[in-house]
């Protein structure tokens, strides 16, 4: 029998732990990918949607690096 099978069959762990660092890297890419910037007030904004039901709200950034972010019109402009 190979170690790593022997370990699993005998550790009560059968998950590899993350590292804090690696969860902070995921959720930042995450976050980019829902992150726009609007070219007509010049801001970032985010929709954020409730799982639960068919609730939607934006967050707008002011001080937020537009850099590589996606151009969206932000619904407060479009309306």
């Amino acid at each position: 029998m190979s170690v790593l099978k022997e370990y699993l069959r005998t550790s009560n762990h059968h998950a590899i732990p993350i590292s804090n660092d690696q969860r902070r890297t995921y959720d930042a890419r995450k976050a980019d990918k829902n992150i726009c910037f609007c070219l007509k007030c010049m801001r970032c904004h985010e929709t954020i949607k409730k799982k639960s039901n068919t609730l939607e709200r934006t967050e707008y950034y002011l001080n937020f690096p537009s850099l590589g972010k996606p151009r969206k019109t932000c619904p407060r402009c479009r309306s």
